[in-house]
C-alpha cells in the first residue's frame, strides 16, 4: 500500500474519493500473483485502534477490510450510565443486548467490558446479566456497583480468560457475600491485575484468599477492616500470589484506633508479603496527610511488618509532606531500603505560592527534620536511595487498561500542573544530595505503578 494511502488511513476519515481509490488497490492487489499478506494490513487496523470512526470507513472499503476489522471496532465495550428523561438510565444496555442477538458472532470480539450498575431497572439488570454470559472472550472487567449475581456470573463465565477486574462500590454485607466474593477470586485462575474498592461489614470479616496468578493488586479506599481481610489473606495463603506491586489507598473509615486496641497483634498477618520485588504502593490521601498520634498506628499497621525493600508513597498534597514522612519513615521495616515519592502535579495552589510555601520557616524545619532522618537512616545501612518525581494524575490513576502496559488516560486536571517542587528537593534536602542517595525524576510525567 502506498505511503501516502497509509498515512491517510492513520489520520483521518476517509473520503469517498480515497474510499474509490482504496477499493481500485486492494482489487488490484488480490488480482495479481504476489498479494500483500494479511499481516500488513491488520497491522495498520491495529494503529486505527483509537480512532473508530476512521476504522468504520475502512471496514466499509471491502468484504475483506469488514472482516479484519470488525473484531477492532467491538474489542472494547462501553456502557456507561445516561441520563435521558421518560426513558432508561442504560439505553445502550438493551442496544447492546439487541445487538448480540441478531450478530452472535460480535460477542467473540469483545475483549473489554466496561459498566456502571448504579439505579439499574430489574430488567436492566437481567439483560446485563444476560451479556456477561455471552462475553466467553472477556479479558478485562470495569464494573461500578456490581450486585452480587453479577459476581457470580463473573466467576463462572471468565474463569479461565479473565485477565483484570476493576470493581468499585462492592458491598460484601454479610458472610454469604463474602463467601461468593471469594469464590469468584477462586475460579479467575488467569487473573493478573485486581482493582477492589469493597466495604467489608465487621459481620462479613473473612481471610481474603487472592489468587496465585495475581501480579497487581490495588485496594482504594482501604479502611482497617479490608487490611485485616487482606493480612489474613496472606497468612493464610497456602500457594500465595508473588506481586509485582500491591497499591492500598489509605483511609480513615472507621474507628481505627479502638479496632487496634481490639487487635493488638494484627501486624503479624502482614509478615507474609516477603517478596523482594514487590513494590508497595501507598496513596495518601487528604484525610491521613496530617495524622499523628495514636490514630496513625493503625496506618502503620500494614507498613511495619512487610518484609519488602520497596515503598513508594503517593502524595496530593506536598504542604504536609515532609511532615508525614517524619512520622512514617521510622515505622518501616527494615528491609526497605528503596523510598519513592510521587507527587502530584496537579497541585492545589496557584502561581508561585506552591514553591514559596515550602521555603518558609515552619515547612524548612520539617524538611532540614527529613533531611536528618533519611541521612541517619542512610548511615545505618538501611537506606540505598530516596527518589522523588512529580507525575499527573490519570482517570484510572494508573491501574487500568492492558496488563504490562503503561496507562497514559486523560488527566485529571482540576488543578494546573506544576512540576516546580522538583527544582526545590534538593535545596531543602542538601545532606542527602551531598551523600549521593537523593534521586529527582524530571522524565516520568504520568503516574504509574513501576520505578
Amino acid at each position: 500500500m502506498p505511503l501516502e494511502l497509509r498515512l491517510k488511513l492513520l489520520t483521518g476519515p476517509l473520503s469517498s474519493s480515497l474510499r474509490r481509490l482504496t477499493k481500485h488497490i486492494v482489487r488490484k492487489t488480490y488480482q495479481c500473483s504476489f498479494p500483500f499478506p494479511n499481516e500488513i494490513y491488520a497491522l495498520i487496523f491495529e494503529h486505527l485502534t483509537d480512532n473508530l470512526s476512521t476504522l468504520k470507513n475502512v471496514s466499509l472499503v471491502c468484504r475483506g477490510f469488514a472482516v479484519m476489522a470488525k473484531p477492532l471496532i467491538f474489542r472494547d465495550i462501553r456502557l456507561p450510565f445516561i441520563w435521558q428523561s421518560h426513558d432508561t438510565f442504560y439505553p445502550l444496555v438493551k442496544r447492546f443486548w439487541r445487538l448480540i442477538l441478531a450478530h452472535p458472532g460480535i460477542a467473540d470480539s469483545v475483549r473489554m467490558l466496561e459498566i456502571s450498575a448504579y439505579e439499574m431497572s430489574s430488567k436492566e439488570l437481567e439483560q446485563l446479566d444476560l451479556i456477561l454470559a455471552q462475553l466467553h472472550r472477556l479479558k478485562e472487567i470495569w464494573m461500578d456497583g456490581p450486585k452480587i449475581h453479577h459476581l457470580q456470573t463473573i466467576g463462572r463465565s471468565f474463569s479461565d480468560t479473565l485477565r483484570e477486574l476493576h470493581c468499585s462500590d462492592v458491598y460484601l454485607d454479610s458472610p454469604a457475600d463474602f463467601e461468593v466474593f471469594q469464590a469468584m477470586l477462586n475460579s479467575l485462575v488467569v487473573l493478573k491485575v485486581l482493582v477492589l474498592d469493597a466495604t467489608i461489614s465487621r459481620d462479613a470479616e473473612r481471610p481474603l484468599i487472592l489468587p496465585h496468578s495475581l501480579k497487581i493488586a490495588s485496594f482504594e479506599r482501604v479502611d482497617i477492616t479490608m487490611l485485616h481481610c487482606i493480612g489474613l489473606g496472606l497468612a493464610m495463603s497456602s500457594n500465595p500470589p508473588i506481586l509485582r506491586a500491591i497499591l492500598l489507598e489509605l483511609t480513615l473509615n472507621g474507628n481505627w484506633q479502638n479496632w487496634l486496641k481490639e487487635n493488638p497483634d494484627s501486624h503479624i498477618h502482614w509478615n507474609t508479603l516477603s517478596i523482594s520485588d514487590t513494590l508497595v504502593v501507598l496513596q495518601v490521601g487528604a484525610s491521613v496527610e496530617g495524622i499523628t498520634g495514636p490514630q496513625s498506628q493503625a496506618l502503620i499497621t500494614p507498613i511495619k511488618d512487610m518484609r519488602v525493600s520497596q515503598v513508594m508513597f503517593a502524595f496530593n498534597s506536598r504542604i504536609t509532606l515532609a511532615s508525614f514522612l517524619n512520622h512514617f519513615i521510622p515505622k518501616l521495616s527494615a528491609t526497605v531500603h528503596d523510598i519513592y515519592i510521587d507527587i502530584n502535579a496537579n497541585c492545589m495552589t496557584l502561581g508561585d505560592e506552591s514553591v514559596l510555601m515550602l521555603m518558609e520557616t515552619q515547612f524548612t524545619y520539617a524538611w532540614s527534620k527529613l533531611d536528618s532522618l533519611l541521612v541517619h537512616r542512610y548511615e545505618q545501612g538501611l537506606l540505598t536511595r530516596i527518589r522523588f518525581r512529580c507525575t499527573s494524575r490519570t482517570g484510572s490513576f494508573g491501574y487500568g487498561g492492558s496488563f504490562g502496559k503503561l496507562v497514559v488516560n486523560t488527566p485529571v486536571r482540576f488543578y494546573p500542573t506544576d512540576r516546580r517542587i522538583l527544582l526545590q528537593i534538593e535545596v531543602l534536602l542538601p545532606r542527602a544530595k551531598s551523600l549521593g542517595f537523593l534521586e529527582v525524576d524530571h522524565v516520568t510525567k504520568y503516574f504509574e505503578h513501576s520505578l
